[in-house]
């Protein structure tokens, strides 16, 4: 998990004269909040979330399935990366419209204009979508509103295939007949400067939508870019260019959906047969040197202690599912401390904490004495 402490350009140079004031006091605690709620944003297949491990996809969608609900986390560093990254998003995709070479969907947002109010999407008191709003333009470059003339708000290009969806942040028009995949990463200056870019696990996910843009969209496709712009001078940006018109590009671009979706199709047939060995057979690290060079993201992986050691792995994961069958487990909790809490614990101390009175057991139990 990324937090301010683990970023060098957000470290203090001076030390705070006021460290022990009210306010700051009250400052440190907005920054290490963190609470979860139970939400119903269901596991799904996409691209931005490559590369996946089937493992944890059928831990999630397991618990999805039994509790109807799944953990959704809130923190200060969560929404602030979040936060920025969508608005830099906006930004850069409103002014690189203004260059007529964005091909993509586009709403008008001037609310004077006929076209703006139609593309309002109306909300209710809970914030519950109640009536979408309608596209001004469709799969056009043009960014003008036909009607009022001023510039409008570029939508993200949606795209599906071989089971995953995704948004494309951008496709460019270069020329004609050459057109260019781009994708926005927000990052730190210091990261541009030292050569770290670009990351792979970025360039993994892109090579996916080139390919579905080219192939299911029939858009000509020639290349891709990674477009880094750092929060504390975005004119400093780093563009990674990258071309796909050969062979040998789409064969290695296929791969990635093909092998994602072997994945996830382990993880779905786990969930549904509630045999979680389909899953363990298709996780793509087979030990820890694996690991660390295809799956280390931001979030450490909570399996990592016991992942390659199969008897504690099975061990772990037949607690988890039997748990989850009989709702007893924690919820509105950090996954990793569910996750720490089942691996770490016996199983009918877990049980009789987290289980209720009346599970189907105890209720067998208790018919057999009235018998």
């Amino acid at each position: 998990m990324r937090t301010f402490d683990t970023i060098e350009a957000y470290k203090p140079k001076t030390v705070n004269p006021n460290h022990h004031s009210p306010v700051s006091v009250a400052v440190r605690g907005a920054l290490d909040s963190e609470y979860f709620t139970m939400g119903d944003r269901v596991p799904k297949l996409r691209p931005s979330s490559f590369p996946k491990c089937p493992v944890l996809d059928w831990m999630a969608l397991y618990r999805y399935k039994k509790l109807g609900k799944i953990e959704e986390r809130h923190s200060f560093s969560q929404d602030y990366f979040t936060g920025v990254g969508t608005v830099v998003h906006e930004i850069i995709q409103h002014h690189i419209g203004n260059t007529k070479q964005v091909y993509g969907n586009w709403k008008c947002i001037n609310l004077k204009c006929k076209k703006g109010q139609e593309a309002c999407t109306l909300r209710d008191a809970t914030g519950k979508v109640v009536q979408e709003g309608k596209m001004t333009s469709f799969h056009t470059t043009d960014n003008l509103c036909p009607s009022c003339k001023r510039p409008m708000f570029y939508e993200e290009l949606e795209i599906s295939a071989m089971g995953s969806t995704g948004h494309v942040d951008c496709v460019l028009v270069i020329r004609e007949g050459k057109w260019w995949v781009v994708d926005y990463k927000t990052t730190l200056k210091r990261k541009v400067d030292s050569g770290e870019l670009p990351e792979s696990k970025h360039l993994y996910q892109l090579r996916a939508y080139a390919y579905i843009l080219k192939f299911e969209y029939n858009l000509p496709i020639q290349g891709f870019s990674l477009v880094y712009l750092p929060r504390d001078n975005p004119f400093k940006f780093y563009e990674y260019s990258h071309s796909f018109d050969s062979k040998e590009e789409f064969a290695e671009a296929k791969k990635v959906l093909t092998t994602e979706k072997f994945k996830w199709d382990g993880a779905e047939r786990a969930n549904k047969t509630g045999k979680y060995e389909y899953a363990v057979e298709r996780k793509p690290c087979k030990c820890t040197e694996d690991y660390y060079e295809v799956m280390d993201f931001y979030d450490p992986c909570p399996l990592l202690d016991i992942c390659f050691k199969r008897k504690k792995l099975d061990s772990f994961l037949h607690k988890w599912k039997h748990l989850h069958k009989e709702k007893a487990v924690p919820v509105g909790v950090n996954p990793k401390d569910i996750v720490d809490v089942i691996m770490n614990r016996d199983y009918e101390d877990i049980r009789k904490e987290y289980g209720s009175s009346t599970s189907k057991r105890t209720r067998r139990k208790r018919k057999t004495s009235m018998a």
